[in-house]
């Protein structure tokens, strides 16, 4: 049977498909892997690599399903190869060791009904009461595409969706776990400074400012904050600094976007 011919749009798929292939190719890692079409192909659960090669040469049309495995390999958002898609991942790159699944991602047409089993939440942007700060205020940015969960993702990590805000990070002090551009799933109730789990990352007020920083606490009360990106020292905060000018906000429980743009 002869093959038929990609439309105009699923060929600008293909297209967008095999851009964000070589840029991720130039990165050489993916889930502690070198981007091949074997290691994708394992990745998804195809048989063989031929799937991959004939998604990436136009020479099959892409399926929703397929996009959302090729996202997970690549940590890009569906709408960056069908803009007529929405997502906004549970988790990036989450997975079996050897195998990735598209049952904790959800992709919906942005004019479609919220898919049933899931939850709405939208950006937020943060601000301060003024003094010590300490008071903080939440803002839903109403132009901004919300993210989209499964509800069992919440159930799964015992989170109460009521007690989460999603921020937009800004620098590039905690890269490569999370780019500037890139968003944040915050659970606020994870706030108390004296219950930190060392090592992990929480959303902080430093001043006037929203940080995400991976936190350690010494016996003596100082606050270590560390960085992801190497090019930052780590910031020791003495136990008076800490209860003048630091609140915790919440743990970082999830990020989401399209990875490093490069220019």
């Amino acid at each position: 049977m002869k093959r038929r011919n990609l439309t105009e749009n699923e060929t600008k798929m293909a297209e967008n498909l095999r851009r964000l292939w070589d840029e991720k190719k130039k990165e050489q890692q993916i889930i502690g892997k070198k981007l091949t079409q074997e290691t994708a192909a394992e990745l998804m659960g195809y048989d063989t690599q031929g799937a991959v090669s004939q998604y990436l040469t136009g020479k099959i049309p892409l399926n929703t399903d397929a996009i959302l495995l090729f996202c997970k390999v690549l940590g890009c958002n569906p709408s960056q190869i069908n803009p007529n898609l929405t997502y906004l991942p549970a988790s990036n790159l989450r997975g079996s060791k050897n195998k990735i699944e598209s049952n904790d991602v959800i992709a919906y047409h942005h004019e479609d009904a919220l898919p049933e089993g899931s939850l709405s939440i939208p950006k937020s942007k943060i601000s301060f009461s003024a003094g010590n700060g300490h008071i903080a205020h939440y803002e839903s940015i109403d132009d901004a595409e919300p993210a989209i969960y499964r509800s069992s993702w919440f159930q799964k990590h015992r989170i109460n969706p009521k007690n989460v805000k999603i921020f937009e990070v800004t620098g590039d002090s905690m890269e490569p776990f999370v780019f500037s551009g890139e968003t944040v799933l915050i659970n606020l109730a994870e706030n108390d400074v004296n219950n930190i789990k060392d090592g992990d990352i929480y959303a902080i007020r430093y001043g006037d400012d929203l940080r995400i920083k991976r936190l350690y606490k010494k016996l003596d009360g100082t606050l270590v904050l560390r960085s992801y990106n190497p090019e930052y020292k780590d910031e020791e905060v003495s136990p008076q600094l800490v209860a003048e000018h630091i609140t915790i906000i919440g743990k970082v429980r999830d990020r989401s976007g399209p990875g490093k743009v490069n220019k």
